[in-house]
């Protein structure tokens, strides 16, 4: 890919829909600002449109780290696809209303990496022939709100990290987004450092198979309303509200989780989580649940009696870190296919019993840590255990300073 710079001509082509047909954009750049338009300017380079790798792939000034402006002067069509991403120094586009993006189908990654960019009037885009939006503000550090009231996308299939890392967005109406088509909404929200609060009461997720890391690093998101989400597709929700710091409660009442194979971090790092009622959680299908309830600091209780662990192959870190957590109900957990229980309760500081009389340890490698500085903890039965596949279990019971461990197996005393 050739860069635009400011001493050299530069031919950029691109097709925009497939047929052939060419379209002329200029453009020059003139201390530090970019004047873009769809006829001769003064001074100006050419952009003579053809498709680049057998599909448009952005413009020439993209990733220019000198540009500060961009200035649109006359109408033009754009690529769509990474038109101004990269270009961390630009604080301003002014001109959008002259972007005909009528016939754009692609605008993946299209402001990705404006660092700088501090606001975007987006009132006038055509967004109809849209299906891709994957990436489109990713990276905007400087955004504070965005108004998308007027966006269809009705045809748009994927809104994988759409605003991720976003990191000063506070506000975002998505009241008027159509999800009917969308399939991913990976990361969608992720870096969301400052958004407060998100109403998605709106999408229609019916056909959304991940939603893996969607809220992930959401640090000041109090609330989210997801009793509208319908998650019966969804095969991946891993680190899905990872660090989402701020929150207190969550209603997942209407998740249906049957058919999601990945919970790892589903949890992980909300440290101010109170409560969250699984009971409803038919979890058949799962087969990673290692961190899910990782650093839940504030968490008193959980009731996991619904859970399915029949196909889970990790529980390392489970719980490790849930210093709040006085009572678990893991007395229906099957754990034949379990490879890895290393530091699965580390650190509950606050739990005193434990019912693991389901446990199936038969395949079990790695127990080290396991029940580590859970000084609270007097009543432990691990009779059952079958440890002889065990490589590790150093430190296993280390720091629990409540347990008798003449109660317990000769393998397990120090």
């Amino acid at each position: 890919m050739e860069r635009a710079h400011e001493a050299s001509s530069t031919v950029w082509a691109f097709d925009m829909n497939g047929e052939g047909a060419e379209e002329e954009i200029h453009y020059r750049i003139d201390g530090g600002i970019l004047y873009i338009g769809g006829q001769d300017m003064a001074g100006s380079q050419v952009a003579t449109a053809k498709e680049l790798g057998g599909r448009p792939v952005g413009m020439p000034w993209c990733y220019n780290k000198r540009i500060v402006e961009a200035c649109i002067v006359q109408p033009i069509s754009p690529v769509g696809r990474f038109d101004f991403a990269g270009m961390s120094k630009l604080r301003a586009i002014h001109g959008l209303e002259l972007l005909d993006t009528s016939r754009i189908t692609d605008m993946a990654g299209m402001f990705s990496d404006c660092e700088s960019l501090a606001a975007l009037d987006l009132t006038r885009f055509d967004t109809y022939n849209v299906t891709n939006m994957m990436h489109m503000f990713s990276g905007c550090e400087s955004l504070e709100s965005l108004d998308l009231t007027s966006f269809n996308t009705a045809r748009v299939t994927n809104m994988q990290s759409m605003f991720e890392n976003c990191v000063s967005l506070r506000s975002v109406d998505l009241s008027t987004f159509d999800t009917f088509a969308v399939t991913t909404m990976e990361s969608m929200f992720a870096g969301c450092e400052s958004v407060g609060a998100l109403d998605l009461s709106s999408f229609d997720t019916t056909r959304v198979s991940t939603m893996k890391y969607m809220f992930s690093r959401c640090s000041r998101l109090a609330s989210v309303d997801l009793a509208s989400f319908d998650t019966s597709v969804v095969t991946d929700m891993q680190g899905m509200f990872e660090e989402c710091s701020s929150l207190t409660s969550l209603d997942l009442s209407s998740f249906d989780v049957s058919r999601v194979k990945d919970l790892s971090y589903m949890f992980g790092l909300c440290t101010s989580l109170e409560s969250v009622d699984l009971r409803a959680f038919v979890t058949s299908a799962a087969e990673s649940m290692l961190g899910m309830f990782l650093g839940c600091y504030s968490l008193t209780s959980l009731d996991l009696s619904s859970f399915d662990t029949s196909r889970v192959t990790s529980m390392w870190c489970m719980f490790l870190g849930c210093l709040s957590l006085r009572s678990v109900d893991v007395s229906s957990f099957d754990t034949a296919c379990v490879s890895d229980m290393a530091m699965m309760f580390q650190n509950c500081l606050e739990l005193e019993s434990l019912d693991l009389s389901s446990f199936d340890t038969t395949q079990v490698t790695r127990m080290v840590g396991m029940f580590m500085v859970c000084r609270s903890l007097a009543s432990l039965d691990v009779s059952s255990f079958d440890v002889s596949n065990v490589a590790d279990m150093s430190y296993m019971f280390s720091h629990c300073d409540s347990l008798d461990f003449e109660q317990l197996p000769q393998w397990a005393r120090p």
